[in-house]
């Protein structure tokens, strides 16, 4: 018997892209008045919904007992997917508000180009999401047997931007990308955290 999704993931994910914009308005308000407190937890607020939701949404699937099909991991997958490409807009989003001068005040080069990566990752996400509702059986299982693989890569590259936060000590630092380092920490930590719970679901899933 094929998995359902938790009969609350869809609302979770609607109520989620409800909070972004608040998310994303109060780091631009911390931004424009120079507040690192209230772009911290206007950051943290999304990031902890997010993982919570990642969470909450996949608990359902780690006490499965006997391994599925591997179409059954279709579901589970898909909403990991679309929470993966609003961790990503979130930050692409973020970076662009902060760094819109007229609006914050804050300017910094780069600000539109690693806005511009994190909206390219989230729209691969939702490409990511497209293929997993495929018709194509084929297209569908090729999907599904390289999503680890995209999951720990996921997990590497933002273990690896977190790595480089800290020794670098760009967080302690109020240089023109003190807010850009707060983006790229919660949405490090998002990403990895998402990663995390793909692989258990998958693990659980597909065991033998």
């Amino acid at each position: 018997m094929q998995l359902k999704a938790p009969m609350s993931a869809h609302r979770l994910h609607m109520l989620l892209l409800l909070v972004l914009p608040l998310s994303v308005a109060g780091m631009a308000m911390g931004g424009a008045a120079h507040r690192l407190w209230l772009v911290v937890l206007s950051a943290s607020v999304f990031t902890g919904f997010l993982i919570w939701i990642g969470i909450t949404t996949n608990a359902p699937y780690w006490s499965v007992v006997a391994p599925q099909r591997p179409d059954d991991l279709v579901v589970p997958l898909r909403q990991n997917s679309r929470l993966l490409a609003i961790a990503y807009a979130w930050g692409g989003f973020a970076m662009q508000a902060l760094y819109t001068t007229p609006l914050t005040g804050l300017k910094w080069q780069h600000g539109w180009q690693y806005a511009a990566l994190m909206a390219l990752m989230a729209c691969f996400a939702l490409l990511f999401t497209r293929l997993l509702e495929s018709e194509h059986t084929g297209v569908r299982r090729l999907v599904l047997s390289i999503a680890p693989l995209l999951a720990i890569g996921n997990a590497l590259l933002a273990a690896g931007g977190l790595v480089f936060l800290a020794a670098s000590g760009k967080l302690l630092l109020r240089r023109s990308d003190w807010a850009a380092n707060q983006v790229f920490l919660f949405g490090a930590l998002s990403v990895m955290i998402l990663a995390a719970v793909t692989l258990r679901t998958h693990a659980r899933l597909t065991r033998n």
